[in-house]
């Protein structure tokens, strides 16, 4: 019995070894300039300008397709303010205006109650959604100045969540500006009297990097007739736009960079 033990022992290392054997560390995103098609592992090496393909028409869900990082997305300018998440299992990118709306605001429904409003990410637009719908829509409110933007012509600004605003706040080569020391609306609502903010450039509540690492719990709250500062943030369907040769698949590598098999195909509307 020990010995058919140890031969099954011996047998399995030497697979693991012979599997090992096989990986190949490199790049393996094939939109790179180094890319390795015997690369098996990412070893972070890739060398691509992610801004000049998306401005070619390349959309972000055929980029990751092709290897991308989807952190490597984060701070690039894109359609209407800066990539500041992605996420493949939602189908969406976050993308935070670069700049504060003018001015303070109230949150908006005073002593109104407004259900369903969380402060997970990628809800941001649905509680917008649900504030401005709520009954007090010719209120003024945070969430309404938002969600009747048509800055740099988009039309689906919304009032964030707490965890995207942390988003924002954790993107890496972005300065986003958030006034320091400052408060700013998210979409959650805590009562039919207040809601929560989330507070940049202090520890003494509210903090950006504390809350991003442990959750709702370091949301503070406010009446929601005081005033404060408003960031809106949009989501990009991260197959919206793709090039259609690669939503078809139809690449070859020619040893220099990716061409489709088929010049002259146009965009998907």
């Amino acid at each position: 019995m020990k010995l058919h033990l140890f031969i099954f022992l011996l047998i399995a290392a030497c697979a693991s070894q012979a599997s090992h054997a096989q990986d190949v560390l490199g790049c393996n995103a094939i939109y790179a300039d180094n890319y390795n098609p015997d690369a098996t592992i990412n070893d972070g090496s890739c060398n691509y300008d992610i801004a000049d393909l998306l401005s070619q028409g390349y959309c972000i869900g055929e980029l990751l397709n092709g290897g991308v990082l989807w952190q490597d997305f984060r701070g690039i300018p894109y359609q209407g303010g800066v990539i500041v998440h992605v996420n493949e299992s939602e189908g969406k990118a976050l993308i935070c205006d670069d700049e504060d709306l003018p001015g303070t605001y109230s949150w908006g429904c005073s002593n109104e109650s407004v259900s369903g409003t969380t402060c997970g990410a990628y809800n941001g637009l649905s509680n917008t959604q649900e504030i401005v719908t709520n009954g007090c829509i010719n209120e003024p409110s945070a969430a309404q100045a938002a969600y009747l933007s048509t800055k740099d012509g988009y039309v689906d600004w919304f009032l964030p969540t707490g965890t995207e605003m942390a988003y924002a706040e954790a993107c890496p080569g972005w300065n986003e500006g958030f006034s320091s020391c400052t408060s700013y609306w998210t979409s959650r609502q805590v009562s039919s009297s207040q809601a929560y903010v989330i507070r940049d450039g202090t520890t003494s509540y509210s903090c950006f990097t504390d809350y991003f690492s442990t959750g709702c719990g370091y949301y503070n709250y406010a009446s929601k007739s005081s005033q404060y500062k408003v960031r809106m943030m949009r989501y990009v369907d991260i197959s919206q736009n793709c090039l259609e040769q690669g939503i078809c698949g139809d690449w070859q590598y020619n040893g220099e960079q990716l061409q489709p098999e088929n010049a002259g195909g146009g965009m998907l509307i």
